[in-house]
């Protein structure tokens, strides 16, 4: 047992890693090639850049809402099992 839930805590530990990290790698991998592309007048790399300019920007958002609005629901939860 004391395996398993030593096992639990490090795949909670890398998806938070990840969860962190991936945006990040996203968001200035696209900044770099958009101006990359912009240099160099490649009209196809400016658009799918742009695009993954804004799935980076959605993974900002997302781990904002993970980080803020999920401990708020865990916090109510346990508060209604208290009353």
């Amino acid at each position: 047992m004391h395996g398993a839930l030593k096992k639990k805590y490090y795949m909670i530990i890398v998806a938070l890693f990840v969860l962190f990290t991936y945006p990040f790698a996203v968001f200035f991998t696209a900044l770099f090639g958009l101006t990359d592309s912009l240099s160099s007048g490649d009209m196809v790399g400016v658009v799918f850049n742009l695009f993954l300019l804004v799935y980076g920007i959605a993974g900002f958002v997302s781990m904002y809402i993970i980080v803020t609005v999920t401990p708020q629901f865990a916090l109510a939860s346990r508060q209604q099992e208290q009353e």
